[in-house]
């Protein structure tokens, strides 16, 4: 595979990190973790993982239940070198990587981290980051730990939403964990919480975003909402889309997630790009999956109105596209 040729001459006899982005969930931080160890095999001397705000709580609980430790970079810790898995964009990251070269391997739609990376493996087709780290991982021809691979299998049942929107691949490569050990009932147990399990906080990020949700309507029959809550963006926007929203946005301080329904897409309506437009407008950087995407807002803003701003935004975005007009991407 020529990548991996050329991502073993980068990095053969070099101290490495690898960058992901923050509040990490499942998906970001096995590819880290298992992008690490492809690293050290390639003859990279050292590697440790850098995630602003570091791993989320439910990534954190997985890596204390599986037993697996990960090498988060320290403050004095410094690289010429950087791997960046499961991000697009800089602001993703917290700014810039302060690096000579990068590689990228990502999932995403192609972003700004796309256009200056040395070496770059991008499939936005591809379900789930893990799953093209994965591919690295067997062509270059070592195993995974049980842990490892349970961990891995987490990761994809998680991003797919339990393979739902899992792609042909996405199933060779979890047939590929189960002959490396992982255990599917244990990976599952990891993401398939029952209602009563869930935190107090995340209950209540629900309901308080969708008490201060402002909700418009779109093209006639599409219901656009939006809010702002103090943790668990990602999870509230998801929330509001089960709730009936056909695009969702969630704001939490000068970041936000997006969300659309399958009636949206099937539509051709791509939070990816409802995400690029809000970024265009607001400033800041915009991207992600035709499902699910995130925005990074260059400033600090008023939380509140920003999201009535963004849902106002929106509908005037889909009314131009329900025209026939559509917006440069």
């Amino acid at each position: 595979m020529d990548f991996l040729v050329r991502v073993k001459q980068i990095v053969s006899g070099k101290a490495l990190m690898v960058v992901t982005h923050g509040n990490a969930d499942l998906d970001a931080v096995s590819s880290g973790l298992l992008t690490c160890e492809l690293l050290r095999h390639l003859g990279a001397i050292s590697c440790c993982i850098l995630i602003p705000e570091g791993p989320s709580r439910d990534s954190r609980k997985a890596l204390e239940l599986l037993g697996i430790d990960i090498k988060l970079c320290e403050d004095e810790e410094k690289a010429d070198t950087a791997v960046v898995v499961d991000a697009s964009n800089e602001s993703q990251l917290g700014g810039s990587l302060g690096v000579k070269q990068y590689i990228l391997i990502d999932h995403h739609e192609a972003g700004t981290l796309a256009l200056k990376a040395d070496v770059k493996l991008v499939d936005p087709e591809a379900p789930t980051c893990i799953e093209l780290v994965l591919d690295l991982i067997r062509a270059a021809g070592f195993e995974l730990s049980p842990q490892q691979a349970t961990l891995a299998m987490a990761a994809m049942l998680d991003e797919t939403g339990l393979f739902e929107r899992a792609s042909a691949r996405t199933f060779e490569v979890a047939a590929y964990l189960l002959r490396s050990g992982a255990n599917y009932e244990e990976a599952l147990a990891l993401v398939k919480r029952p209602k009563d399990q869930e935190s107090l906080d995340l209950r209540l990020a629900r309901l308080k975003g969708a008490s201060r949700a402002k909700v418009l309507r779109a093209c006639g029959d599409l219901v656009v909402v939006s809010t702002y809550v103090g943790s668990y963006e990602a999870d509230v926007a998801r929330s509001l889309v089960s709730l009936g929203a056909d695009v969702a946005i969630a704001f939490k301080e000068n970041r936000a997630s997006v969300r659309v329904s399958r009636q949206a897409l099937e539509r051709g309506i791509s939070a990816s790009s409802i995400a690029a437009y809000l970024a265009k407008r607001l400033g800041g950087e915009g991207g992600g999956h035709r499902g699910a995407a995130a925005l990074n807002l260059s400033a600090q803003v008023d939380e509140e109105k920003e999201a009535a701003r963004a849902a106002d935004l929106v509908v005037a975005y889909l009314t131009d596209l329900c025209r026939g007009r559509g917006h440069e991407q």
